[in-house]
């Protein structure tokens, strides 16, 4: 799926194929075919992708929820993208508002992101930030905030209980995503969100920290668009890249839970969230972030 090179380190054969596929898209000294990712908002028969409308048997399930959510389109207008060489993969489009969009990473930059939410920057060796207004005074050092069972970086496991519940708009919207393809029983109460301002990334790994993996995990996407590597769960197995953009939701069930997965770069400039929106957010710096960063909702049920 990543166009040839002659680099040397790409032919390395110490380098798995996951590896290979991650540093090819993380350099930035050649252009990308964007034509040459799977995209879920195009059907193809080429890509294996089969683009699809939420069922019928789900819609009443959807419906209870959807009723309570301000700023989604109608269910009518979403997209279910499957693919046939991984079940267990969808990506739901349509779902949200541009208002809505531009909301909900809102709340990411300037409720979310405050205490006693947990962000790297308080956790950060030298010179902790503790204090408020995260967003405002530490933007361009922002990358993670755990909410709900909180996640331990250094030990890779979650708190015996949730420090507080999740925010009730994103256990709605993530059990919404879930029921639309056909699942139930979803109850999240964890989620890491990660901000992606220019030039970063997220390498391969396999989210398995949970202590109950037969739950789904569900990842919001909002502001650029991004390369989305998914593998399997071996880093030499067969890897696609995806096209995310703002709006879309990624669900990783059954035997695609645990594969390896990765974000190599985001493509800042090809999503552009206009001046007309400039009156639905509380400051300038939201649309201006949504114009060049990315940020990423992952939810997840982390026990039984």
């Amino acid at each position: 799926m990543y166009q040839s090179t002659s680099t040397e380190d790409l032919t390395d054969s110490s380098y798995s194929e996951f590896k290979k596929l991650f540093k090819f898209y993380k350099r930035r000294d050649h252009s990308l075919d964007l034509s040459a990712f799977f995209d879920p908002h195009k059907y193809s028969e080429v890509f294996n992708l089969k683009l699809n409308y939420v069922s019928d048997k789900c819609l009443i399930a959807v419906e209870k929820i959807f009723k309570t959510i301000n700023g989604l389109r109608p269910i009518n207008q979403w997209t279910l993208t499957t693919f046939l060489h991984r079940p267990g993969l969808f990506i739901i489009g349509g779902v949200l508002t541009i208002p809505e969009q531009l909301k909900w990473i809102e709340r990411c930059l300037l409720e979310y992101s405050e205490p006693p939410n947990i962000t790297n920057l308080f956790v950060q060796s030298n010179n902790p930030y503790k204090g408020p207004n995260v967003f405002k005074n530490n933007s361009k050092k922002l990358r993670w905030v755990t909410l709900g069972n909180d996640y331990n970086w250094d030990t890779k496991e979650y708190d015996n209980l949730a420090r507080q519940p999740l925010p009730v708009e994103m256990v709605k919207l993530s059990q919404l995503a879930v029921y639309s393809i056909g699942l139930n029983n979803f109850f999240p109460d964890a989620a890491i969100i990660n901000f992606y301002p220019q030039k970063s990334y997220l390498s391969p790994h396999v989210d398995r920290s949970e202590r109950d993996l037969t739950h789904p995990l569900v990842s919001i996407s909002l502001g650029q668009p991004t390369i989305y590597l998914t593998g399997g769960t071996s880093l030499n197995d067969p890897v696609d890249a995806l096209l995310l953009r703002s709006g879309d939701i990624l669900i990783m069930s059954g035997e695609q839970r645990l594969v390896y997965h990765a974000v190599p770069r985001i493509l800042e400039g090809n999503e552009a969230f206009n001046e007309e929106y400039i009156q639905m957010v509380k400051e300038k710096e939201i649309l201006d972030y949504a114009n060049n960063c990315r940020i990423n909702i992952s939810v997840r049920q982390v026990d039984n």
